[in-house]
């Protein structure tokens, strides 16, 4: 019986290590692919450009993902979440609506708006919008959008819908002029001060 429980034991450990050790080979081909990406753009970059990158093979790679739509998704993924992560956790600083909204604004809008201008292939990421990517940003979308309406309902803001389309469609057209990271940003801090002004 001691035996078999070891045996268990062993088959579990060795489980949990190839399961962590996935987890690693495929955050190392995400990091690997956003260089990639960033320097030379989505089309002109190979699954061949990636493997070398992630230090591995183009077959090893396979075996993770079947093409680079697939990794590229994986990776606006994680960039996104991680976003509003931030951006959902602005929202409990212990502050008034105005700050909250504005780290809000800054994690979620901010700090994504500077990352694309950041690299000459930035406008991937927003072209991957409306196609192979559109489920990534519908989702992680969805999440800002109750997290923002449940915050805003819980701080007694009137007309919440209304403030919430304010919050999150106005930066769009802030960026219309190409405007430089810094005056973006004090646009957005303007943009929270305005809806907190309503509460």
């Amino acid at each position: 019986m001691k035996c078999q429980l070891v045996h268990l034991c062993q088959i579990g450990t060795m489980a949990f290590m190839a399961e962590t050790n996935s987890d690693e080979r495929r955050t190392a081909i995400l990091d690997a692919a956003l260089g990639k990406f960033a320097a030379y753009g989505f089309a002109r970059t190979s699954m061949a450009d990636i493997a070398e990158a992630a230090g591995m093979s183009r077959p090893a790679l396979y075996q993770h993902f079947g093409n680079k739509e697939e990794i590229f998704r994986a990776m606006l993924e994680v960039i996104l979440e991680g976003a509003a992560d931030k951006a959902i956790s602005a929202l409990d600083a212990e502050s008034g609506l105005e700050v909250q909204l504005d780290g809000f604004l800054q994690r979620w809008t901010g700090d994504l708006a500077e990352q694309m201008r950041s690299t000459e292939h930035g406008g991937d990421l927003v072209e991957a919008k409306t196609g192979y990517a559109k489920p990534v940003y519908d989702a992680v979308n969805t999440r800002i959008r109750k997290a923002l309406r449940d915050h805003l309902t819980a701080s007694a803001v009137a007309d919440v819908a209304g403030a919430v389309d304010l919050v999150l469609l106005a930066p769009i057209g802030f960026k219309y002029d190409d405007p430089s990271t810094a005056k973006f940003r004090r646009r957005l801090s303007a943009l929270a001060e305005s809806v907190a002004a309503r509460a």
